[in-house]
């Protein structure tokens, strides 16, 4: 159980670290002078690097090197998450309203200089099935409120964008805000081993959410033209891309998640795949 637990936090940052630096380039390469491409791509590059080092450090068994990676993903990567995903946001609404943006800057920075303090990130430790994890500091805590604050906020001016639009902005603003919610509440999953928790199967399945969140991104290029991408694809590719989703997903679910739904539900363990298919299903077809 120890071992697949382990297999499963990294099996997921791997998948996750394929899927996020994939569709950074693709939308990249689509448009490189574009601006919301290139700060999409920066985003997703920040993703990349947290989800590549905590493949890493998870299962390693120097400390050394594990604290290095730790601090490298916080340098690099967690710090600009949501400060990168805000400045996107704002960029593709065409907000002229900035100081949010210079507060979240002023967020990563400031933490930027506190990466090799241990009153923010202390020395990693054996934490569950990990060989090592990031230990919280008296600082981390503020900085996780900040974190979070940053990311409700985008997310909300993603909203209230959605409410106000209509026709085809309204959709491909939908599948943005849908996507980055399951992105965002899956991602965040992997806070909580921070402290000490381990809240099986979001703990360590939760982290899938961002694998996911690029498939309905995708799929939103494809069918929507999200970001302005057209992709040259035949109605068969679209059915495709679909059914790859809204059936693959749970499908995935219940493959690995079926032993343990078992043990909490008992024969009705199918009724979670079902509900996420509906779930997705309605993300999908609903304009």
């Amino acid at each position: 159980m120890v071992m697949n637990l382990q297999f499963q936090y990294a099996l997921s940052t791997v998948v996750t670290a394929v899927a996020v630096l994939s569709l950074g380039l693709f939308v990249l390469f689509k448009n490189p002078r574009a601006r919301p491409n290139q700060l999409w791509a920066l985003f997703n590059a920040a993703v990349f690097v947290w989800a590549a080092c905590q493949s890493i450090h998870i299962v390693i068994h120097d400390f050394s090197m594990a604290y290095f990676l730790i601090r490298l993903y916080y340098m690099f990567g967690v710090l600009w998450i949501p400060t990168l995903y805000l400045h996107f946001i704002l960029v593709y609404l065409n907000e002229r309203r900035r100081w949010p943006l210079y507060l979240a800057y002023g967020f990563s920075f400031a933490y930027l200089t506190q990466v090799f303090n241990p009153k923010f990130l202390a020395a990693p430790q054996p934490k569950f099935s990990l060989n090592f994890y990031p230990e919280p500091g008296p600082l981390f805590y503020p900085f996780l409120v900040l974190w979070s604050t940053i990311v409700m906020y985008s997310m909300m001016k993603i909203y209230n964008a959605m409410q106000k639009a209509s026709g085809i902005q309204r959709n491909q603003l939908r599948y943005l805000f849908y996507a980055m919610l399951i992105g965002y509440v899956g991602g965040t999953s992997n806070f909580l081993p921070v402290f000490d928790v381990e809240l099986f199967p979001y703990t360590p399945y939760g982290t899938y959410g961002v694998p996911i969140y690029v498939a309905i991104f995708t799929y939103a290029i494809v069918k929507h033209q999200l970001m302005d991408i057209k992709v040259a694809i035949t109605r068969t590719g679209v059915l495709l891309a679909t059914y790859l989703v809204v059936l693959g997903v749970p499908f995935a679910v219940g493959w690995w998640g079926r032993a343990w739904l078992s043990t909490q539900l008992g024969a009705n363990w199918w009724l979670v795949p079902l509900g996420l298919c509906t779930v997705l299903a309605t993300i999908v077809v609903c304009p």
